[in-house]
This record gives structure tokens, C-alpha cells and sequence, in this order.
């Protein structure tokens, strides 16, 4: 099946694209989808999104549009076409 991962910040200054199309095996979860990415596009953007093996909680994953919890991840099921969203948290104030 057919998904699509949006970037932004560091890591589309990494992949060079807004929107990556990745084809994987039916019934992939989101944590599966992100793997396959980072090994798409290697080490630089694997040390963003993962710590000791972890996914790093300072990025916001979203699946069409819908926020989800990093600790369900490993569990949630993508189907064709679904979109996912890897958006770093933004730090400020005045």
C-alpha cells in the first residue's frame, strides 16, 4: 500500500521534500512507516526522531490530519493513502 509522510523543519531540510510517498506491506502501523522512512533517507534524520531506540516524544505524529499519542504508534494500523505528519514541537516566548 501507498502512504505518504509530510516533513517539516530539520527533516525536510534533510529529505529535500514536503511529501514522501513510501509503499508498504498492508496492515503496517505507524512505527513500521517512520522506520521505513528513516532507513530511506538514513542516519541524519534516524538520530532525529530516535533516541537509544526510542522515538524521540518531542515530535507530534499525526495520521490525516489526527493527532496520535507516540505510545500508540507501535499499534496503529495504517490503510492506503493515509497521510502522516512528523512535526517537531517549536520552543519560544519573549
Amino acid at each position: 500500500m501507498k502512504i505518504i509522510i509530510q516533513t517539516f523543519g530539520q527533516i525536510r531540510s534533510i529529505t529535500k521534500e514536503q511529501y514522501i510517498e513510501l509503499e508498504l506491506d498492508e496492515k503496517s502501523t505507524v512505527a513500521q512507516a517512520i522506520k521505513h522512512f528513516t532507513e530511506k533517507f538514513g542516519p541524519d534524520v534516524q538520530k532525529l526522531l530516535y533516541h537509544e531506540g526510542k522515538f524521540r516524544d518531542f515530535y507530534t505524529v499525526m495520521v490525516n490530519k489526527n493527532s496520535i499519542m507516540s505510545e500508540i504508534i507501535n499499534t496503529y494500523v495504517l490503510s492506503e493513502g493515509d497521510e502522516i505528519s512528523l512535526i517537531p514541537f517549536v520552543a519560544g516566548g519573549m
